[in-house]
């Protein structure tokens, strides 16, 4: 996983902008940054298409690498990294685009919700795309409708826009079903009986 980054970061770098790759290490998280712009439209467009960039910024330094068994040919290192997270059960990189001659990527080295990774330990047969989604749930990011509505059909959320939560049956499937009360507001169902006198 932190060689997978790290190899993004050599082969995709500007060096026309003569900066330098950094590796910052945080109890919680490592953080790669790498000068020049992101070289394709989105990460989520490269995990969708899981295929060859239509351009290398450095082609000699990518088939260098790919010689020597760093990268591979098919352009999936970003994808092979989510993937890589979600079996160890973590969180997914964040990606900070926001600076147009620099590529952020957080990889978070700690478990935020543990329902989170339940889910992921109990269900392997969902989508990456499914498992991002989910991701921003867990991290109260801003989700798509549509994003929101499967993962509503998957029965993986409940609540209301913006504020989601790990649906309850999944909690009590993953014994969190306390966990989960706790971060709900509280309704009749959890009240005890009021006794008649």
């Amino acid at each position: 996983m932190i060689c997978e980054a790290l190899h993004n970061c050599i082969a995709h770098q500007d060096y026309l902008l003569a900066g330098k790759i950094t590796v910052t290490e945080f109890p919680d998280c490592l953080i790669f940054t790498s000068v020049g712009s992101f070289a394709a439209d989105s990460v989520e467009s490269v995990i969708a298409r899981d295929s060859p960039p239509e351009f290398y910024r450095n082609p000699f330094l990518c088939h260098a690498m790919v010689a020597l068994n760093m990268i591979d040919t098919i352009g999936s290192g970003i994808r092979r990294m989510f993937i890589k997270q979600r079996e160890r059960l973590f969180p997914m990189p964040d990606y900070d685009l926001a600076d147009p001659r620099k590529v952020k990527v957080v990889v978070p080295g700690k478990i935020i919700d543990p329902n989170y990774s339940r889910v992921l330990y109990s269900q392997t047969d969902l989508s990456l795309a499914d498992v991002i989604a989910l991701d921003r749930v867990q991290k109260h990011l801003p989700t798509t409708d549509e994003e929101a509505k499967a993962l509503r059909t998957l029965k993986l959320i409940e609540g209301r826009k913006p504020k989601y939560l790990v649906a309850a049956k999944i909690a009590a499937l993953t014994d969190t079903k306390v966990e989960y009360i706790k971060n709900k507001t509280l309704d009749r169902s959890h009240l005890p009986t009021p006794r008649l006198a």
